[in-house]
């Protein structure tokens, strides 16, 4: 790509404006040229042209590629100059009908693969190679995969590049950086050979599956660089020096723990307005009266969006107390029916909550405080509801007292700490609040029960036996029934 003029040093600026305003040769060539005559002659005014002999043109000639108009304008007036200043005139046909052979190394990448065959840019042309030439063949060449290539042609300074032959390949030299991430993936930034700028380049940390130790921000490795979907990816990773240890409340939030924080926002919303298979969200919008003394209303417009269970079956939340729920919440009765609503909101929230956290404990990351605050607003909401006892508000209290336990501890655990990860895991799965029975009835010795934790209430007899008030009979047999 032609550098722009706000790139150039001053000396190369000036050179480039004399030879595009003052030789008026084409602009390209005239950037191309200006910018090998600083840095290979170290020229620093176009008059400097003069000065230079036949072998050097041939010299720029053969790395500059340059129209043929564009050359004989050049000599032309730098004949002019000579013969202003008494010099030798150079012989114009003969540089630019000379030949010379030209070696040249530049990093490029695998464009495409084609059989036994490669096709890479060199010198802006499409060039082939085959790969099962003995030099390279054990590389094991991929598409994309970046090389370092040594090639050479014979340059007619008349005529574009010809001859032109791959002598070697190489992979460049590994690069080393450290691990970052950001909300999509993990990455490391470098300065890519390909790339030919001084620019880091975001180069992807793609998890190929190959390997066996998961990477995390900070770890030092050195790696090669392959291009593949349009971006640029690190491959065949090697770990020089790992990360101190971090806590698990500095790990960020995954896109896989987002993406399932979402799904228990929309069960939460759910849970508060508990339409016939729909989600409803609010959107506020104002609209503007046409009236020179009105103001501005604020109108607030209920939007249903349609929702679809079969995208929660991974929730650990059933259909009949999804449905349960529903019917209390529509019920005329829904007075009466609060106590037993409200526990199976703090049921379903309990759940939306240990949906997510788990995801958090595979991924190793910190749980999303705004769903930490999210569930302890629910859970208080419905202990602190009028119809609860004061049995049941201290059972749910002391859920919150061990989620927020779990979370602290959690929280505070190191990464790498399996095992204690695995402890917490099933900390989570026991954190309840197990209501208290709500109907109970005697006959004789017999009790009937029915618990609020119940989906679809069924009574349990069971049998009471005191040894000390009841003499065992030899022949009759103490059993059990749960019908």
């Amino acid at each position: 790509m032609t550098e722009s003029i706000e790139e150039k040093d001053e000396e190369e600026e000036e050179i480039f404006t004399y030879l595009k305003n003052t030789i008026k040769i084409d602009r390209d060539d005239a950037s191309k040229l200006a910018s090998y005559l600083r840095r290979e002659e170290k020229t620093t005014q176009g008059e400097d042209i003069s000065i230079l002999e036949s072998q050097q043109w041939k010299k720029a000639f053969a790395h500059v590629q340059l129209a043929l108009i564009s050359k004989k304008k050049l000599l032309k007036m730098v004949n002019k100059i000579r013969e202003s200043e008494k010099e030798e005139l150079l012989n114009i046909d003969e540089i630019i009908n000379s030949r010379s052979s030209i070696r040249r190394q530049e990093y490029t990448q695998i464009m495409y693969l084609h059989g036994n065959t490669a096709i890479i840019i060199l010198e802006e042309k499409q060039v082939r190679f085959n790969l099962n030439d003995d030099r390279w063949k054990s590389f094991n060449l991929r598409n994309g995969d970046e090389i370092l290539c040594e090639y050479s042609f014979e340059s007619n300074s008349n005529a574009s590049n010809s001859g032109l032959s791959v002598d070697n390949i190489k992979f460049p030299v590994l690069y080393q950086s450290e691990v970052n991430e950001d909300d999509d993936f993990q990455f490391v930034l470098v300065q890519v050979h390909c790339i030919k700028s001084q620019q880091e380049t975001k180069v992807k940390l793609v998890n190929d599956g190959q390997k066996k130790e998961k990477l995390k921000i900070g770890d030092k490795m050195e790696f090669r660089c392959k291009y593949h979907n349009d971006e640029w990816t690190a491959v065949d990773i090697k770990i020089l020096q790992r990360a101190s240890l971090r806590r698990i409340v500095d790990i960020k939030v995954t896109t896989t723990v987002k993406n399932k924080q979402e799904k228990a926002f929309q069960i939460l919303n759910w849970l508060e307005h508990p339409l016939e298979g729909t989600i409803q969200s609010m959107l506020h919008a104002y609209v503007h009266i046409f009236s020179p003394k009105s103001r501005a209303s604020k109108l607030i417009v209920h939007v249903s969006e349609k929702i679809d269970w079969s995208n929660f079956e991974d929730i650990a939340v059933s259909d009949d107390l999804v449905n349960y729920y529903k019917d209390l919440h529509d019920s005329p009765q829904k007075d009466e029916n609060d106590n037993k609503l409200q526990w199976l909101k703090m049921q379903i929230t309990l759940e939306a909550m240990k949906y997510v956290a788990k995801e958090c404990i595979i991924e190793v990351c910190s749980i999303p405080n705004e769903l930490i605050e999210r569930i302890i607003r629910n859970l208080k909401h419905c202990s602190g509801s009028s119809s609860m006892t004061d049995s049941d508000s201290t059972n749910i209290s002391h859920a919150i007292v061990l989620l927020r336990r779990f979370i602290e501890k959690y929280h505070n655990t190191n990464e790498e700490e399996e095992e204690d990860l695995t402890k917490l895991q099933k900390e989570l799965e026991q954190i309840e609040a197990l209501p208290i029975l709500i109907e109970q009835q005697t006959v004789d010795n017999m009790y009937w029960i029915v618990s609020k934790q119940a989906i679809n209430p069924r009574r349990l007899r069971i049998y009471l036996y005191c040894p000390g008030c009841i003499k065992i009979k030899p022949d009759r047999i103490r059993s059990c029934f749960f019908p």
